[in-house]
């Protein structure tokens, strides 16, 4: 298939995105544009804005201020997470109505997690939607979009058998048609994994091949709204 540039998005080292904000780990002097030296600190606040152009697999390519570009192994920067563990650039869901003048933001609108709100970044995060334009929102206002359709809540069934570690270290197995529930998304990879518990404590990052859905009499999913 022919695709333009901006229909697709080059995979970048330990699954960080275009857009995402992040937070330099080392200390570097750089230079600007205009030739000056530029001091940057432990703990900078820098954007990715693509892949290096030496080594695609370590490196990525951030912006510090407004001008200095510098590429960097991933592993020298850190993610800044927002408000309920969401990303820029996260689809998510509306999960609430709000009216606003001439705009209505509905239940299971989709949109874009543009940033930090602007009034109240330690709780609210930035939201693009294509119907109600930008607005703040508590992270149980909206659940991020999924691989595979899948909704936090969700019932599902292992399709692999696999060992992993409970909290307490003791190893727990478990195999093909075990029942578990997605919790959320994968924090390194959440274009194709998700986040599931099986039990009471083991957690563990699937891809979403590998888990299937349980659905329920009717056709009817855990978190649906339903009309009687």
């Amino acid at each position: 298939v022919s695709l333009g540039p901006d229909q697709v998005e080059v995979e970048l080292p330990n699954g960080y995105r275009i857009g995402d904000a992040i937070f330099s780990r080392i200390d570097l002097l750089e230079t600007a544009n205009d030739g000056s030296p530029v001091q940057i600190a432990v703990g900078d606040r820098g954007t990715v804005v693509g892949p290096s152009s030496t080594d695609r697999e370590k490196e990525i390519l951030c912006r510090f201020g407004n001008y200095v570009l510098v590429t960097l192994l991933a592993e020298e920067v850190e993610l800044e997470v927002l408000p309920g563990g969401f990303r820029v650039r996260d689809i998510v869901i509306s999960t609430i109505e709000l009216n606003d003048v001439d705009r209505t933001l509905s239940v299971g609108d989709r949109g874009t997690v543009i940033g930090s709100s602007k009034t109240a970044p330690d709780t609210q995060i930035l939201c693009q939607f294509e119907n109600f334009g930008s607005v703040s929102l508590g992270p149980d206002q909206v659940e991020v979009e999924l691989p595979n359709g899948y909704r936090i809540g969700d019932a599902i069934f292992s399709r692999i058998d696999l060992l992993e570690t409970a909290n307490d270290g003791s190893p727990v197995q478990i195999a093909v048609g075990d029942r578990g529930t997605v919790v959320g998304p994968s924090s390194t990879d959440r274009e194709k994994e998700i986040l599931c518990r099986f039990g009471n404590y083991v957690l563990v990052t699937l891809l979403a091949e590998e888990v299937e859905l349980e659905v329920l009499p009717g056709g009817f999913r855990v978190r649906d709204i339903v009309i009687s």
